[in-house]
């Protein structure tokens, strides 16, 4: 038997905790505009994006995503002013996702 999550196939002998990482979405606020950061959790750092803000409404979309450097894993909980006069963040969206695991 296998399970499907999302488009991959998880074959049974993998414990399901090794796949399970956390997103989270938050909107940006600086002085010259806002965005939104898309956060992937990965064993060390969040993989980050930056998005032009959406309407959420549920319905898919297309856009452009500028890659960030990886963040800490604190803004997974975190939201507020941002250190260095850059900002502050809001949360819009939080969950887990399934990731393909990787062979060595």
């Amino acid at each position: 038997m296998m399970l499907t999550c999302g488009t991959f196939l998880i074959p049974p002998h993998y414990p399901l905790s090794i796949i399970n990482y956390q997103f989270v979405i938050l909107l940006h606020r600086r002085a010259d505009g806002e965005h939104w950061d898309v956060m992937l959790e990965t064993e060390s750092a969040l993989d980050t994006w930056a998005i032009p803000p959406q309407k959420v409404d549920g319905s898919s979309f297309e856009t452009f995503a500028e890659a960030l450097p990886p963040h800490r894993k604190a803004y997974l909980d975190y939201e507020g002013d941002i250190s260095g006069s850059r900002g502050s963040v809001r949360r819009i969206d939080t969950g887990t996702y399934a990731a393909k695991p990787q062979r060595k």
